[in-house]
């Protein structure tokens, strides 16, 4: 059912754990499904230099946080203000039922919270 990419970004984590210093941090929450995260960026001249994450939550939310920090590490602000909910579903390689859209798109709430969006 989830994309094998998803499967070992949740349970494989390189960027569960936010650094105490230099980070912008967003705590946001999935009470329907218990889903509790916290995202911090390192930005510095325009750019992400860093991306993490920490909480807890389903396997759709936790592999959705993994790979979006992944894929924002040393990118442009201005081009993850541009990301769309659609591009991070093919991020996670697929689209989730509405029940689980919320759980796939919070980091990316925080994500867009932390950046003014």
């Amino acid at each position: 059912m989830y994309s094998e990419m998803l499967l070992d970004a949740a349970h494989r984590p390189d960027h569960k754990k936010i650094p105490a210093k230099n980070v912008v941090k967003e705590k946001i929450a999935n009470p329907m499904c218990g889903d509790d995260l916290e995202v911090g960026l390192t930005l510095n001249d325009g750019a992400i230099e860093g991306a993490w994450w920490q909480g807890r939550g389903c396997l759709v939310c936790c592999g959705t946080a993994e790979i979006l920090c992944e894929h924002i590490c040393t990118k442009k602000v201005v081009a993850v203000k541009k990301i769309k909910a659609s591009e991070v579903y093919k991020l996670i390689g697929f689209r989730p039922t509405p029940s689980r859209e919320t759980c796939a798109l919070l980091s990316f709430q925080a994500v867009q919270k932390i950046l003014g969006e």
